[in-house]
Parts: C-alpha cells; structure tokens; sequence
C-alpha cells in the first residue's frame, strides 16, 4: 500500500532527505509574532527560519512598504547578556560594511517582552545548502566558500 503522497521537493526527485539536517521546518509552526507590528513600525509577515538563539521573521517596515527581514532573540537567549551582546555587535559589525555580499543592517531595538532585534535587508533565493544540494558542481560550491573565506 502507498504513504500519503508527498509534495515534490523544490531540490528534485531524492534529494528531500539530503536536505533535512539543514532545514527547518519552521514555516508550518504556530506564531504569536506573525501578524504584530514590532518596533512600531515593522509588521510581522512570516517565519523565514531560527537557530538556536532566535528566529528570523519576514516583515514590512509599515510606513515605507519596504520588505526586510527581522531577527528576533529567543526569550531564553534574551537574558544571557553575553548573547544580547553579541547579537548587537554582530548588527553594528554588519552595518559598518558596505558589500554586496553581506546583508544590510538597517536597525536594533527591544521588544516589550525584552527580546532584541535587529532588522536587516531581506534576500530571495535558495540557501547555501539547497544550492550545494540542487546541482551546483563542486566547483561552483568551492567557488561559494572561497568567496566566503575573503570576505570573513
């Protein structure tokens, strides 16, 4: 008998399960921020993914229409202030660079439950790993990194 029909993966026949260690799933879990205006101004769209300090939301500064992505703290990890610390150096390191292949830093602030947030431009696209999983060659995967490692 048949599973359950299953929906084509976007990285081609098989390759669904390759992906797992590097996915998270985290578009399908319930949210309390999707739909609240955080900051006063940033609109909570959807949940693009989190690790294991926080989560980074999909959002629409309200005044000027302009999509942008939003990284939130965990609350747990709000309270280390060795991680409040690091996010924040994090932004401001971001936002000193000017380059096309390190993402724009736009704004911090804190929450009313205290989590801090940095909000960033927002890129389209595949990840690193669905592109390393979709075909490219090894050359253009060694070509990724090397671009990587220089910019580091």
């Amino acid at each position: 008998m048949a599973g359950p029909a299953q929906e084509p993966s976007p990285l081609g026949a098989g390759k669904t399960e390759s992906l797992a260690p590097f996915r998270r799933e985290s578009r399908d879990i319930p949210d309390s921020l999707l739909g609240q205006t955080i900051g006063g101004r940033y609109l909570i769209q959807d949940r693009i993914g989190q690790g294991g300090m926080g989560v980074v939301y999909g959002a629409e500064h309200v005044a000027l229409h302009k999509q942008v992505a939003v990284k939130v703290l965990h609350l747990l990890s709000a309270g280390q202030g060795d991680v409040v610390a690091r996010l924040h150096a994090e932004a401001r390191n971001a936002a000193a660079v000017r380059d096309e292949h390190i993402v724009e830093v736009f704004d911090i602030g804190v929450m009313d439950d205290g989590r801090p947030f940095v909000v960033m431009e927002r890129l389209f696209g595949e990840s690193l790993a669905e592109r390393l999983l979709n075909g490219s060659s090894r050359h253009q995967a060694r070509e990724h990194l090397s671009m990587s490692a220089q910019r580091a």
